[in-house]
């Protein structure tokens, strides 16, 4: 008997994948996420929202740690050490990577402006926020409204999930749509 498991993917892993972290085969998570989109997910409008919002931000910071080093100290070199091999392979490998990191920054940019053709995980994860499930809680579902009661509730009685010094009931309307959602289905939950 195999155990069918709902999963929720937080805000912050989205947001993740555009973070500089060493992260081995990341995007690999991509192709798992975009190959059972319609069967096993819980969303949240929240979840779009924070993500949309967030986006870009994540990205700029991103974009400002993309940089060349520096090669001071290698540019300028005594005569005896201008004319070498290895002078002259520093100058070569200098030009390839502001050249690499020119394009890198170019990508970042594509990114930004047009994400429908140039983001993966952007595309991955509007795919899943329009998806038609029962375990996606769109604007447009009434129980949004029920789902926001409670979570109101549970931010009011101090009832985690919850970050110190949040005056936001986010991470309680996905919690209770979490809950609801593992209710009703009688699935397993695994939160990411």
């Amino acid at each position: 008997m195999s155990v069918k498991s709902l999963v929720f993917i937080d805000t912050n892993i989205w947001l993740d994948f555009y973070r500089v972290r060493t992260r081995e085969r990341a995007l690999s998570i991509l192709e798992h996420i975009n190959a059972v989109t319609h069967h096993g997910f819980i969303s949240t409008a929240q979840v779009e929202m924070e993500f949309k919002k967030n986006r870009q931000a994540v990205i700029l910071s991103s974009y400002a740690l993309v940089k060349s080093p520096s090669f001071e100290g290698l540019s300028e070199l005594p005569a005896f050490l201008a004319d070498s091999k290895q002078s002259s392979g520093v100058r070569t490998t200098e030009k390839k990577i502001r050249q690499m990191t020119a394009t890198m920054k170019q990508r970042i940019t594509r990114v930004l402006r047009q994400p429908t053709t140039h983001d993966v995980v952007y595309r991955t994860a509007q795919r899943l926020f329009r998806a038609d499930s029962p375990w996606n809680l769109k604007r447009d579902k009434k129980v949004r409204f029920e789902i926001r009661r409670l979570a109101r509730k549970r931010f009011m009685l101090g009832y985690p999930p919850r970050k110190r010094d949040d005056t936001s009931i986010g991470d309680a309307v996905n919690w209770e749509w979490i809950v609801r959602s593992a209710s009703e289905s009688g699935d397993d939950v695994v939160i990411v």
